[in-house]
């Protein structure tokens, strides 16, 4: 056994190479070479960051605190201490250990424009590197335009029924004069007047066919090359609750056979009571059952239907609870039909009467305005689903469902008409507004492939959400529910 002792006290940081040459006295040509390799550590003073440059605005009064750290990058421990303080430079601590984190205080006060450089020295004596200096280059400006925005955010919580206006003023709170431009990041957000100058208004619409219920955000962008702060981002929420509808949904059978169509409802504050008057071909379908679904209401709920002339009925509903029916979702009904012996697509609708109309309150006895989606029955030959007997009114049409669904792209549906008609077939938001038309314009008898590109009519992309196809050839109308996800 060998033993080697290493003298590293006198040695300066850094790498060492030898070694060491084991002879055999009896034997000359038995020698071996082991080589020796030394690392001499020490602590080693770093600072993050290594240099600091604040650009600070006179009118704002002092810049944030700088926040450095102070590292140990060697071996070893070390302490540290600040060799002299500057006088428009503070330090929160003097001196310290490895790994604390320092905070340096800008005070402009006695200052002028200009730039000003200092070094702030650190010193820590185990280091090796010790002393290490940080630059700090403060520039300090207030003779130029400052942008700022008042209000500087917005957050909308409403039901939107038409576009709504808002705006803020772009102050300056520089010297000079401000030539501003501003931009949205976003398409529901439209810009009324998109430059202007000190304390002009900065007006912007909110445009709700964009926006499917849910959380939205987006930000106005003002910009000035010549301003110190250069751009500004006013951010824009807005808050649109679920859309106040009824759904009349879809039902498809052969002739003599039943069909279930279902009544969703949606509303987006509380509700005391409804009443909803529907009409139907009675030549053609024949209700046999309303199937009331009281036990998805939030409140107890008395709900009754009434027949009136041949093709009139009306749902109604009421609570007595004084807080209404909760905003939300809920299937009101199911409606059981048995076809008729002539196919077609037979709608289910609103009656627009005098006496018979739609109401829909709420606790406040106030109405409420209501989106409502018709439905209808479809008819099949119970041979062969797409063709239509010659009885069959000449526009009657079939809408298949949209493929693929839900979708990102482009989506398609198949059209069967039994004789040539006017078609006008559109895309409708779930707030019931129209935001495309994809077909306007006579078609021949037949099958017909009918794509929807997901864009709205200026080609803006429409966004994710629910969208519903109305296809219609004179009085035969029939919906597709679509889902859009971007």
């Amino acid at each position: 056994t060998i033993s080697v002792t290493i003298a590293g006290e006198n040695l300066e940081f850094g790498e060492y190479g030898t070694y060491l040459r084991i002879e055999n006295q009896d034997d000359s040509n038995a020698t071996v070479v082991v080589p020796l390799n030394l690392t001499v550590t020490a602590p080693l003073l770093n600072i993050e960051p290594d240099s600091v440059y604040c650009r600070a605005f006179a009118a704002l009064g002092n810049p944030a605190p700088i926040y450095l750290r102070i590292l140990n990058q060697g071996s070893g421990v070390f302490n540290w201490s600040l060799a002299e303080e500057i006088p428009w430079l503070s330090s929160n601590q003097m001196n310290g250990m490895q790994n604390d984190s320092v905070a340096l205080s800008i005070d402009i006060s006695s200052l002028g424009f200009g730039r000003y450089r200092e070094p702030v020295i650190f010193e820590a004596p185990e280091a090796v590197n010790s002393p290490e200096t940080l630059f700090v280059i403060l520039e300090l400006v207030g003779n130029m335009p400052y942008l700022r925005a008042s209000p500087d955010s917005f957050f909308f919580e409403r039901e939107f029924d038409t576009n709504t206006l808002a705006g803020c003023q772009i102050q300056n709170i520089g010297t000079g004069a401000l030539d501003w431009e501003a931009s949205a990041t976003v398409g529901w957000i439209n810009i009324l007047n998109s430059a202007g100058s000190d304390n002009d208004s900065l007006k912007f619409q909110i445009e709700p066919i964009f926006l499917s219920p849910g959380l939205h955000s987006g930000t106005i962008t003002v910009r000035d090359s010549l301003a110190f702060n250069r751009q500004i981002e006013v951010p824009v929420r807005v808050k649109i609750p679920p859309a106040d509808s009824i759904i009349v949904g879809n039902g498809r059978t052969t002739p003599g056979n039943s069909a279930v169509t279902s009544i969703e409802l949606t509303f987006s504050r509380p509700i005391k009571e409804g009443f909803l008057p529907l009409q139907f071909n009675p030549d053609r379908l024949q209700l046999d059952s309303v199937s009331f679904q009281a036990a998805d209401f939030s409140a107890d709920v008395v709900m009754a239907s009434e027949t009136y002339d041949s093709g009139m009925f009306a749902i109604s509903f009421l609570t007595s609870d004084s807080g209404g029916i909760e905003a939300g979702n809920y299937h009101l009904a199911d409606l059981f039909w048995t076809a008729g012996s002539i196919p077609g697509v037979f709608g289910i609708d609103t009656i627009l009467q005098d006496t018979l109309y739609l109401r829909l309150r709420g606790v406040d006895d106030s109405e409420v305005a209501v989106t409502v989606i018709a439905g209808a029955v479809t008819v099949d030959e119970p041979t062969a689903i797409d063709e239509f007997d010659n009885n069959l009114n000449p526009a009657a049409l079939a809408l298949s469902p949209n493929f693929p669904n839900p979708f990102n792209g482009q989506t398609v549906f198949e059209l069967t008409l039994n004789e040539r008609a006017d078609v006008t077939i559109e895309i409708f938001n779930i707030l019931g507004q129209k935001i495309a038309r994809i077909q306007s314009g006579p078609l021949s008898a037949g099958r017909h492939k009918i794509f929807w590109d997901g864009n709205l009519e200026g080609r803006t992309p429409a966004p994710s959400g629910i969208y519903f196809c109305r296809a219609a050839a004179d009085k035969s109308v029939q919906y597709r529910k679509l889902l859009l996800l971007r």
